[in-house]
């Protein structure tokens, strides 16, 4: 008589040559199983709904994160970000589709106490889970004049000031945000005598009565035809009245000495510089926050088209009646301003430059004020020195598409081909200010790769930001804004972009090259044990692999959880694999998935629900409670007699599934009798009638390597398995034989201690006083048409709720009977 004995457990090994290669303990099968403890195999925790559900039945969850202690969701089928804080589901105001709805879910990243998200008209931002839903950054200062008031005051005659005006606000979380600055707004003062100025600005759509404005002003210059330099320093703040926003203007006397002028503006060439300007984020496929900056990837501008006034009056300039049509609305020429009626005046008492400027500028506030435009805003960008008559053209929105500008009199202006364009770089990479997220400059602009290979991830590691693409991953190194971007791994390519998550300090993703660990030291590949497994997901169906399949990270369960297809129909990700990084062992799950996020707040995996309006909550009180799954609906108890019920269905009910009324009255199905529309439960309990809650049992199967005892070339006669466990809280369990020799597997039941420990949840008699006994081996005989073979599969099924086991192995007993594989 010899022995076999197996006391490991190395996850799953379906690649190898099954006979040589693979180790002790390896696993052909580890379905809805863990092993969390090094060689013991258990039941992966079960889930529950959470208390409230969304509140349509075509409500589906495609992405989950969690902010200021709330689980948020956005939704796939309506584009709705929702909250919930544990007792509803609130809708906040607005849609919110993704920026690319092949590829790219919802990005969300944190940064300020803010949660920052990407969509399709660009980042948004919640600064309080009460709050609402809002754009990022301040929009751009818009035009402006300027005119001498009063008699006397603090600009001396014989001189020239410019001004600029900045938007800001400050947040819930006391973050304040400046937006860049205006057209340069420049008055002469030649009145013989001193005197006040009043500043008249337009207000851009999106300001609130919270939001502020700060006036900034140059110094004075040395003459009336000397213009002033660009040092600029506050000289007002205040906030817009309603009144003000919604007549679109606001006029504000500035009678501010020049010795009071106070803080310099942000964009002075003695500060940070103009090219450091507050822009407003890109359009973006991804963000991610590195080094107290924020990333974007995968950028858009808005449409934007540079046009020029050349000249007034005159046989080629531009006349009174004359038009310029901008996005389908028609702006004339007239000898008066009139905003309603979309005319702006032409100036001719001036100089040629002069006029170009004046009408220019009058063009400029006209566009902006109009009430009926709600598309493009027009910026005066004729700067300090500059030649005069240059105007930008921007759409409002980052989601617009191109406009169009033509004109009546072609000689005057110079537009271009007349049509807008935008920066759309797939493979670029922007960053912000450090520690402002809103903020970020043009000039923040690197590409990476090439161009025709889209950035699909950025995820951020301690030391460096890596940047996944189709065509190899790339690392940003550095600091304070001084960035190296190296090629880390051209060979290996990002497949699925939401299979990307970081744990343990690495990063975990699906590749071509199999799922891979990425870090500072490279690429390595941890699923050459189930690479056939991935090979085969590919040629299921490629397309939908890339696009479902995500990444979790569970960092205090040692985890990394890959969600994806298992058949080329899957429209949802329908079962995981999963990585525990301390065993290093692959198991599987059954279980489909639309997303999944484990909460900071309790450090549980919420699992939203693909083919339902739930949102699933781990179980997790370390008890034989946590082995069960959601709830099956719809089922009542019409009568009962010791352990029979009477049911009005027994339609999705399975043997396992568990029958709960409260915390001492629940039992197992052990039988389904369909044509009754009765159950048989393990155990005789006084029930009420009516309405129950059933829960279902969690289907654990695990099957070790063919044990061939040492030689595959050997027939052998098998005799009995005893299974070693160190945890055996089941009723029943079914331990299953497979040979080379005889097809299909013969099965086998064996009993384990069911109940939970807990006292009376047990028959009389059937553990020991107190309810707790030490696990003993179960010894089970191999059925006679499987005692024969040169090897022996052993599966193991569980599937009881409410029932938890652990594994530790087994010991085979058999004899060698021939020195031959095979019959004569």
């Amino acid at each position: 008589m010899s022995q076999t004995l197996m006391v490991k457990a190395r996850g799953l090994y379906s690649n190898s040559n099954q006979l040589s290669e693979v180790p002790d303990g390896g696993l052909s099968k580890a379905n809805n199983c863990v092993i969390d403890k090094d060689s013991v195999v258990e039941s992966r925790r079960g889930f529950e709904r959470l208390s409230v559900n969304f509140s349509s039945d075509a409500d589906r969850a495609d992405k989950l994160t969690a902010f200021q202690s709330q689980l948020l969701a956005h939704r796939s089928n309506d584009d709705k970000l929702s909250c919930f804080n544990g007792s509803a589901w609130t809708d906040y105001s607005g849609t919110f589709p993704h920026v690319d709805s092949d590829y790219a879910r919802i990005k969300f990243a944190d940064m300020n106490g803010n949660k920052y998200f990407t969509t399709s008209s660009g980042v948004k931002v919640l600064d309080d889970y009460l709050g609402t839903v809002y754009s990022t950054g301040m929009p751009k200062g818009l035009d402006g004049e300027a005119a001498l008031s009063g008699s006397s005051g603090f600009m001396a005659n014989n001189t020239q000031i410019a001004y600029r005006i900045v938007w800001g606000s400050k947040d819930n979380n006391s973050n304040l945000y400046l937006g860049s600055a205006s057209q340069r707004i420049v008055i002469s003062n030649s009145a013989g005598a001193t005197r006040d100025v009043v500043i008249t600005f337009t207000i851009p759509s999106g300001i609130s009565t919270s939001d502020f404005y700060q006036i900034y002003r140059s110094g004075q210059s040395a003459s009336s035809s000397t213009e002033p330099n660009d040092e600029l320093q506050l000289v007002y703040e205040g906030n817009p009245t309603s009144g003000e926003i919604t007549a679109k203007s606001i006029s504000v006397t500035d009678s501010t000495p020049d010795s009071l002028r106070g803080a310099f503006l942000y964009s002075n060439a003695n500060q940070e510089g103009i090219s450091e300007s507050n822009d407003v984020p890109p359009l973006a496929s991804d963000i991610c926050p590195f080094k107290n900056f924020m990333f974007f990837s995968g950028i858009k501008t808005k449409h934007f088209l540079n046009i020029k006034l050349l000249a007034v009056s005159g046989s080629s300039g531009l006349a009174v009646n004359d038009t310029i049509t901008i996005d389908s609305m028609v702006f004339t020429a007239k000898s008066a301003e009139s905003i309603a009626n979309k005319e702006f005046k032409v100036y001719t008492a001036g100089s040629a430059s002069q006029n170009i400027d004046d009408t220019a500028r009058s063009l400029v506030k006209v566009i902006n004020q109009y009430s009926s435009n709600t598309s493009v805003y027009a910026y005066y960008m004729t700067s300090y020195s500059d030649l005069p008559g240059q105007i930008m053209i921007e759409s409002r929105s980052l989601s617009a598409s191109s406009f169009n500008v033509s004109v009546s009199r072609a000689t005057s202006w110079d537009i271009d081909d007349g049509v807008s364009d935008n920066s759309d770089y797939p493979h670029g990479l922007m960053w912000s200010k450090i520690q402002q997220p809103e903020h970020v400059p043009v000039s923040h602009l690197e590409f990476v790769g090439s161009k025709n290979s889209p950035i699909r991830r950025i995820v951020a590691l301690r030391d460096s930001l890596f940047i996944l693409k189709e065509d190899g991953i790339w690392r940003l190194t550095g600091a304070n804004g001084s960035w190296s971007i190296d090629p880390l791994d051209t060979s290996t390519h990002i497949l699925a972009p939401e299979s990307a998550v970081v744990l343990n300090n690495q990063i975990f993703a699906l590749t071509d090259q199999g799922i891979v660990t990425i870090s500072d030291v490279g690429v390595a590949v941890i699923s050459r044990p189930i690479e056939d497994k991935i090979t085969e997901l590919i040629g299921l169906n490629y397309d939908n692999l890339k696009k479902l399949s995500f990444g979790v990270s569970y960092e205090t369960d040692r985890k990394y959880i890959l969600w994806t297809i298992s058949s080329s129909a899957d429209v949802y990700p329908t079962q995981a694999f999963v990585y525990n990084t301390f065993t290093k062992t692959w198991t599987s799950w059954d279980k489909a998935a639309n997303s999944a996020l484990v909460s900071p707040v309790d450090d549980r995996l919420y699992i939203s629900q693909p083919d339902q309006k739930y949102v699933l909550k781990e179980r997790k009180s370390f008890s034989f409670r946590d082995y069960i799954d959601e709830n099956i609906d719809g089922i009542s108890i019409v009568s009962y007699l010791d352990d029979v019920l009477v049911l009005n269905t027994v339609d999705g009910l399975s043997v396992g599934d568990l029958f709960y009324e409260n915390s001492t009255v629940y039992s197992p199905i052990i039988e389904i009798d369909s044509a009754s529309n009765s159950v048989t439960l393990n155990d005789a309990k006084t029930w009420s009638l009516g309405s129950v809650s059933v829960f279902k049992g969690i289907n654990c199967q695990l099957e070790w390597a063919s044990q061939t005892c040492g030689n595959p070339g050997i027939d052998k006669l098998f005799q009995e398995v005893m299974f070693l466990f160190r945890e055996q809280q089941f009723n029943t369990a079914t331990v299953s034989f497979y040979t080379d020799l005889v097809g299909g597997y013969s099965n086998s039941t064996i009993t384990g201690s069911y109940g939970g420990g807990l006292w009376g949840a047990f028959i009389w008699g059937a553990i020991p006083w107190g309810g707790i006994q030490r696990p003993k081996p179960i010894r089970v005989f191999v059925p006679r048409d499987k005692t024969r073979g040169t090897m022996l599969s052993v599966k193991f099924t569980h599937r009881v709720g409410y029932g938890k086991f652990s594994l530790n192995g087994f010991s085979l007993q058999y004899d060698f009977v021939s020195e031959r594989s095979n019959r004569a």
